[in-house]
């Protein structure tokens, strides 16, 4: 829960703090709050239809989700650097975390199409009681033959050792070659 709190709260906590300090920003020096902050809500509401729009048809179908994340935690990093430039140690931070968020090997296929949220805990048993971590376990199980991702998730085809294969749609198993599913 500790691991959940720090990816989760905290960057809920920065995200709400954005729009109140854009706020604040927009308005130093003048007497009335009411044309600035209407100005940054009207640019934040244009941004978000906009990053929508660029992000499904545009950002995710030519880089593909990893590099659209990748290249949206750019952005976002650069522009906090843009504004931390006076506090040199910051930026220099924020840098560096940019630097080795690009270095960033791709998500592995194998791990994320393997359903945990529905066959996690059968996996994760099979594996410790067979002297293998789960990584191990799963490429030992199948082999990853084609991966597609979409607006939606993942798709992918797996091939097990006795030859079945089955599609599993953001890891849910949807259909196969096994006898169990040819009869469906």
């Amino acid at each position: 829960s500790g691991i959940g709190f720090v990816f989760v709260f905290v960057p809920a906590l920065f995200m709400g703090a954005v729009f109140p300090l854009a706020c604040r920003l927009a308005s130093s020096g003048e007497s009335s709050v009411v044309r600035p902050v209407s100005a940054v809500y009207v640019w934040n509401t244009a941004g978000c239809i906009v990053g929508s729009l660029l992000a499904s048809f545009v950002l995710v179908p030519f880089l593909g989700l990893t590099g659209t994340i990748k290249g949206a935690a750019a952005a976002n990093l650069l522009g906090a650097i843009g504004l931390l430039r006076k506090i040199p140690a910051m930026a220099l931070l924020g840098g560096l975390i940019l630097i080795g968020g690009l270095c960033l090997p791709g998500w592995d296929a194998q791990v994320l199409s393997a359903g945990s949220f529905l066959y996690g805990d059968q996996m994760s048993k099979r594996a410790r009681s067979s002297g293998m971590d789960l990584r191990a376990y799963l490429e030992q199980q199948s082999v990853v033959e084609a991966e597609e991702w979409d607006a939606y998730g993942l798709v992918t085809v797996h091939r097990s050792r006795e030859g079945a294969r089955s599609m599993r749609i953001n890891g849910k198993v949807d259909a196969s070659s096994g006898a169990a599913d040819m009869l469906t």
